[in-house]
């Protein structure tokens, strides 16, 4: 077998070549039909998939994360939604400033015509 990452009680995170993500629990290397598999068991919480077993081909494998337990996951993926909700909510103010001053300067705009003359 070639050389393989050790994921003995980590929790990690795989992305495949079509974009697809799998979430393991303490993954190990399988082969099956020629192939090196990463199999293993979804994480025990709340989603519909929990406990369930997977199996991905590991040359499909692109990039994957490695979390040390499911509670080192979950804190990460909690900060990473509070900075994604700040990020949302920065755009949309920008975005409402830049609504703001258009039209403000569209009124601006109108009045400079309309004390030229230019409207009669």
């Amino acid at each position: 077998m070639q050389d393989t990452p050790d994921f003995d009680g980590k929790i990690v995170e795989a992305w495949v070549d079509d974009s697809s993500t799998t979430i393991f629990e303490s993954p190990h290397f399988q082969p099956y039909a020629g192939r090196l598999f990463l199999t293993g068991r979804s994480p025990k919480d709340d989603s519909w998939d929990s406990g369930l077993s997977y199996g991905i081909a590991w040359d499909k494998v692109v990039s994957y994360r490695i979390y040390e337990n499911s509670e080192d996951r979950k804190q990460r993926f909690a900060h990473f939604r509070k900075s994604t909700v700040r990020t949302a909510k920065r755009q949309a103010l920008m975005i409402l400033l830049y609504l703001l001053m258009s039209a403000l300067g569209a009124a601006i705009a109108l009045l400079v015509l309309a004390a030229c003359g230019l409207f009669k």
